[in-house]
C-alpha cells in the first residue's frame, strides 16, 4: 500500500496530495515499476529455495561411505 504523506506547507499542497490518489497506471507502466522496485530477498529467504537445503529438508541426502 502506498499513500502520500500529508504534510502541507501551502493551501494548494493538500489538494495536490489528494489528486495523487486518482492517478492510474497502465499495465506496461505497472510492470516497469514492479521491475524497477523488485528486490532480492537474500538470506534467509533464499535458503529454502536452494537445491542443497531442499535435499536435506526432504531427507534425500545420501552420505557415501568413502572407506
Amino acid at each position: 500500500m502506498t499513500a502520500p504523506i500529508a504534510g502541507a506547507r501551502t493551501p494548494d499542497q493538500p489538494e495536490d496530495n489528494l489528486a495523487a490518489l486518482s492517478v492510474e497506471f497502465a499495465e506496461p507502466h505497472l510492470a516497469r515499476l514492479a521491475g524497477a522496485s523488485a528486490i532480492q530477498l537474500g538470506i534467509p529467504r533464499d535458503m529454502p529455495a536452494s537445491d542443497h537445503i531442499r535435499t536435506v529438508a526432504r531427507g534425500d541426502l545420501v552420505i557415501e561411505d568413502r572407506r
